[in-house]
């Protein structure tokens, strides 16, 4: 009968450790794309990994989106305004320079 209570102990223990890590990896992910920033929240909306070296994210600050490109040549932020299509606007204009960029390498 104590292997019983010793293999229910054991999957106790197995239960809280599981609903701990479960309970932990829900916080930390909810606080990962929600940040207090100096001015503000900063909510991460979107992002994609173009290449190695690059990559966009869509960020919400206080209410305003930012259109943000990450590479290694530095940080290149827009502030999107209206309800317009801008953000689309300025997606296409950051791939044609940069297409014109590969095309002409001067």
């Amino acid at each position: 009968m104590s292997y019983m209570t010793t293999l229910f102990q054991v999957v106790l223990l197995f239960g809280a450790l599981g609903y701990g890590a479960y309970y932990m990896t829900k916080k930390t992910r909810k606080q990962q794309f929600f940040k207090q920033g100096e001015n503000g929240h900063i909510q991460v909306k979107d992002g994609v990994y173009l290449n190695h070296q690059t990559s966009a994210f869509l960020f919400e600050v206080d209410g305003k989106q930012v259109f943000t490109v990450i590479s290694n040549n530095g940080v290149q932020s827009v502030q999107l305004t209206g309800t317009g299509n801008q953000f689309q606007q300025a997606l296409e204009d950051a791939v044609k320079s940069e297409t014109k960029k590969v095309e002409d390498p001067s």
